[in-house]
């Protein structure tokens, strides 16, 4: 949080400082242009140009923010992965189902496994170690993933659908390293 009062002209100076930083861990290829008044974000592949107001009251880092919630939800790359789990059935709803007619042995098989879908959108990529932050959006929760292919090979495939299961590749292709806030 900034304690002094900027001027218009050295708000943007840092703005764009900072700004810059945020661009090169973009999921996203970003171009950006400042006036005293609004920023102008463009989204390269696509050519789609997104506005922001300027307000030197709001600290750059809080408008950086605002600005990546905004691009988060509207352009990050957001693909849904399928997971399943062992898990142990109850007794309530085994004899559910073997009253309904199911036999033992598929009720207890239908039952031991439990199909999880998740939404992920990538956060933030890092080139040089070729990892990406992966956010959760049903749980909020943060983990970082190496991948064994370029992460700009996967991110241009996914821009151009040319993946046909995007969480399925994303699976295939990369490691789980640690959840943000546990390293």
């Amino acid at each position: 949080m900034h304690t002094k009062e900027f001027t218009a002209q050295d708000y943007i100076k840092e703005f764009e400082k900072k700004f810059t930083g945020f661009c090169q861990r973009a999921p996203v290829y970003l171009s950006f242009k400042c006036t005293p008044a609004r920023v102008y974000i463009e989204n390269v592949p696509s050519g789609q140009v997104f506005e922001f107001e300027v307000n030197t009251n709001t600290p750059v880092e809080q408008f950086i923010f605002e600005i990546r919630q905004f691009l988060r939800k509207e352009i990050y790359p957001k693909f849904t992965i399928k997971t399943v789990e062992n898990v142990e059935p109850s007794v309530e709803d085994i004899t559910k189902l073997t009253r309904q007619g199911m036999s033992f042995d598929r009720a207890f098989r239908r039952l031991s496994y439990l199909e999880k879908h998740q939404s992920l959108a990538i956060d933030k990529i890092d080139l040089k170690k070729n990892t990406v932050v992966v956010l959760n959006e049903d749980s909020g929760k943060q983990e970082v993933y190496h991948l064994e292919i370029p992460v700009v090979s996967f991110l241009k495939k996914y821009r151009e659908n040319k993946l046909e299961d995007p969480g399925k590749t994303f699976l295939d292709y990369s490691t789980y390293l640690y959840s943000v806030g546990e390293e």
